[in-house]
């Protein structure tokens, strides 16, 4: 009985770890007519757990002049084994 305790407390403690990792991938910039700079770059992200896992390498936009940073597009991978769709 001990035993399965301790194995149900490790899986269920393995299903709760999640990893993530962010890493700044690519740069660029381009300048408008009214000499402002926009810069655009990807920030790639990936986390798992146990039962899954999403890549992301999302693209932000940062305006020089005004100081803004927003998101811009979005670009991902993901798997969930036992996500179920909604039935229409």
């Amino acid at each position: 009985m001990k035993t399965i305790l301790i194995f149900s407390l490790l899986f269920i403690s393995n299903l709760s770890a999640q990893q993530h990792y962010y890493t700044f991938t690519e740069l660029k910039g381009i300048e408008d007519n009214s000499s402002n700079t926009h810069l655009f770059y990807r920030l790639y992200s990936y986390w798992e757990d146990s039962l899954s896992y999403e890549e992301r390498n999302d693209i932000y936009h940062l305006d020089i002049s005004s100081g803004i940073d927003s998101f811009f597009l979005s670009d991902y991978n993901q798997y969930y084994p036992f996500h179920r769709a909604p039935i229409c």
